[in-house]
């Protein structure tokens, strides 16, 4: 194999890894909208609400931003980066190697 293809070969899966990654950051996103504990579901009438709504609002807030953080280390930090960080690896470090190449 060249290092031309081979080249050729760490960009295509480069090309696809980042659109995955912006794949699984539009639907973090997407997740994060459509879940965010809003304050129209815990007080009624914000002039007249008392502190305890405001407090489980509040709880309620707090445990979406774990959630989320959560599962965007699962899905996003973990699985991901040390793919794009090996394919990073793969392009530039490629190495011509064969009878005509000499070490650095």
């Amino acid at each position: 194999m060249t290092e031309d293809c081979a080249k050729q070969i760490g960009y295509k899966i480069f090309k696809w890894l980042l659109l995955l990654i912006l794949l699984l950051v539009v639907l973090l996103v997407a997740y994060a909208y459509a879940t965010f504990p809003l304050q129209v579901d815990y007080v009624e009438d914000a002039t007249k609400a008392t502190p305890e709504q405001w407090a489980s609002l509040s709880k309620a807030r707090a445990e979406w931003a774990s959630a989320l953080k959560d599962l965007a280390q699962t899905f996003l930090l973990a699985p991901v980066l040390p793919l794009l960080g090996t394919t990073i690896g793969y392009i530039f470090g490629n190495r011509r190697s064969g009878p005509g190449s000499q070490p650095e």
